[in-house]
């Protein structure tokens, strides 16, 4: 195999790894997508409130205030809750609420306000 094409392979592969790992990275404080939001919902009672945090869902007053108004019920009694907007593409998608109680998942759901429209 010649040199240059070896390297440009390496480079290749260190790109693809480095574009992998940032897709499970560290997400923006109060905002996830709703693909990121449905992998989260997948995990049931599996979910802990860190990976909820390092995908995107914040403890903010204002996102549980608007969940409610936009038509959610309050916070299950004793629970600890974290919120995210949810959007795709460019298109809000409601604000998502994860909902424990210690380390364990009691309530992940999401107002779909896109639904209303």
């Amino acid at each position: 195999m010649h040199r240059s094409t070896r390297w440009r392979g390496l480079a290749t592969g260190l790109a693809a790894a480095a574009v992998l790992a940032g897709c499970g990275g560290s997400a923006t404080p109060g905002e996830m997508s709703a693909q990121t939001y449905r992998s989260l919902e997948a995990r049931g009672d599996q979910l802990t409130p860190e990976t909820a945090k390092d995908r995107g869902a914040t403890d903010d007053d204002e996102l549980a205030q608007t969940f409610l108004d936009e038509g959610g019920a309050p916070e299950p009694s004793g629970a600890q809750c974290l919120y995210a907007k949810t959007s795709y593409r460019d298109s809000y998608r409601g604000v998502a609420r994860f909902c424990f109680e210690g380390d364990r998942a009691v309530s992940v759901e999401r107002n779909r306000a896109d639904l209303d429209q």
